[in-house]
């Protein structure tokens, strides 16, 4: 897999701000990342030095050359010509010899319309446009002439380090996680990868969020990369994302990375070691080795199931060789950020949790984040009823979720019904134990609601009612459902026949099988 190639755009702002904005899209949806930087932020260093950084850093330079000089610095020494920011990013390219593409307009009309306040420019400033426009037109350079943006686009697509782009994001199995507002929850992985993206020293290479189930680490880490997506992944050369929650928790399944290093090793260019009997040791070392050597983004969600558990001799240890491969190697070596969420903290990575593979603990929801949440959840009362419900539940995020959800529906939001969950009879200790006596109290209200007619006990009967089934019948029915299972239910489940689920319908218990 190549790496996505960054291009710097180059072109007087007041002139070409909206072409600039264009070519960004275009050359982003192509899979290169764009730098256009219409100004810089307060700083110490000058303009020119600035410029020369983030020259370096690009690929190649697009340069936008129309009929306005632009702005220029405000001192230079005599013995200098003048040259205005936009012909210094010229020079400093080719200085640098990075492949540069040139635009020029047509004419003096193709161009963004003019803002009230633009004045015209002095006529030695417009002549040193004249000539550089020409100097460019007699130089060794390829130039393009265009007469509006979508011809600027249509050109800019087909030069070559657009055209080789490789660029590829797949998030589809934990974007579904993400919600709308993230409440309480203080994210260390932009810091993260602003230094991955920069090659920063030191800098993380992979980065672990421990907590309990329902304490919101899948749903941190989706929230991060679906706004990382929406910005077109800045910096970014390849992201890749796996949840392992679908293998379940319990010991009696076995849980292995084999699918995961098939998928990830296709992913990321080795179809050939893919698909061959290489053992997972192999497989997990050489995918750390392509994922390390570009700017990638890969991240590894509910990693618990490939780890023993905390009763075992070897609490939280990996028991699977290919993801053990794996993170060692992308610890020791890696240009890369690998993100990683599991209920157990990692034992085999201890020799660089103070280096390069840290790990930081999700903690509860704070009281303020907990109030917060609740009321966006519209549940109604004082602030004392609100911060005693937090502090019972001790901030978890799932439960806080449910009790919220179940006071809205079933009690108009009325803070006071929540003495109908009895919390205080929950395992405290039990991960997810006052989340399921909310899904007990939500039992009880679908029930109370149901009046004199009885759920269906017998498939048959069930099947033959279930048109008339009222909303509250038909959601406790889907409630019951998917308690019989421990991780996600595709679509194909049964192989399509519903009696098969429904024969095990009477059987269900909320304690059963509830991932939070």
């Amino acid at each position: 897999m190549k790496s996505r190639p960054t291009i710097f755009l180059s072109g007087v702002s007041p002139e070409f701000g909206s072409f600039r904005d264009a070519v960004e899209n275009e050359v982003e949806m192509k899979g290169c990342f764009a730098e256009n930087q219409p100004g810089f932020p307060p700083d110490h260093r000058t303009v020119e030095e600035m410029l020369r950084h983030k020259l370096h850093e690009a690929d190649a330079v697009i340069h936008i050359v129309g009929f306005r000089y632009g702005a220029e610095r405000n001192e230079r020494p005599a013995n200098v010509s003048r040259r205005s920011y936009t012909q210094l990013e010229f020079d400093i390219a080719r200085e640098m010899q990075k492949p540069v593409y040139v635009f020029l307009s047509k004419d003096a009309n193709v161009r963004d319309d003019a803002k009230p306040e633009e004045r015209p420019e002095d006529a030695e400033a417009a002549a040193f446009q004249l000539a550089h426009r020409e100097g460019v037109q007699k130089s060794d350079h390829l130039y393009y002439f265009f007469q509006d943006k979508a011809e600027l686009c249509k050109l800019v697509a087909e030069i070559p380090p657009v055209q080789a782009a490789d660029f590829q994001a797949d998030i589809s199995r934990i974007d579904r996680y993400a919600p709308a507002d993230l409440i309480g929850r203080e994210s260390v992985l932009s810091v993260a990868w602003n230094k991955v993206r920069r090659a920063e020293t030191p800098r993380p290479h992979v980065i672990t969020f421990v907590a309990l189930g329902g304490e919101g680490k899948t749903s941190l880490v989706a929230k991060w990369a679906a706004e990382l997506a929406h910005e077109n992944w800045p910096g970014c050369d390849a992201v890749f994302a796996w949840s392992f929650y679908s293998q379940g928790t319990r010991e009696q399944v076995a849980a292995s990375s084999d699918l995961f290093l098939k998928e990830a090793l296709v992913f990321f260019g080795d179809a050939e070691l893919a698909n061959s009997a290489q053992g997972a040791f192999d497989k997990g070392r050489r995918l750390a080795q392509l994922v390390g050597q570009q700017r990638a983004l890969l991240i590894l969600d509910g990693l618990e199931p490939l780890q023993y558990s905390p009763t075992s001799p070897t609490p939280g240890e990996l028991k699977d060789q290919g993801i053990a491969a794996l993170l060692k190697g992308l610890s020791a070596n890696s240009n890369s950020l690998c993100v990683v969420t599991t209920r157990y903290s990692i034992p085999d990575l201890r020799a660089y949790w103070q280096a390069t593979a840290s790990e930081h603990e999700l903690k509860s929801l704070s009281v303020e984040a907990g109030v917060d949440l609740l009321q966006r959840l519209g549940v109604k009362g004082t602030q004392e009823e609100f911060e005693k419900l937090v502090a019972d539940v001790k901030g978890h995020a799932l439960t806080l979720n449910l009790l919220g959800s179940y006071l809205h529906d079933a009690h108009a939001g009325d803070i006071r019904k929540r003495d109908l969950v009895k919390l205080e009879e929950a395992n405290a200790e039990e991960q997810g134990g006052h989340a399921f006596r909310v899904m007990d109290a939500y039992v009880t209200s679908f029930q109370s609601s149901m009046g004199s007619q009885p759920v269906p006990q017998d498939v048959e009967h069930g099947l033959r009612a279930h048109a008339t089934f009222s909303p509250d019948e038909r959601a406790l029915a889907i409630l019951q459902l998917l308690g019989l299972f421990d991780r996600p239910a595709s679509a194909g489940t049964g192989n399509g026949d519903r009696s098969s689920c429904l024969l095990l319908w009477p059987t269900w218990r909320p304690q059963r099988g509830f991932q939070a």
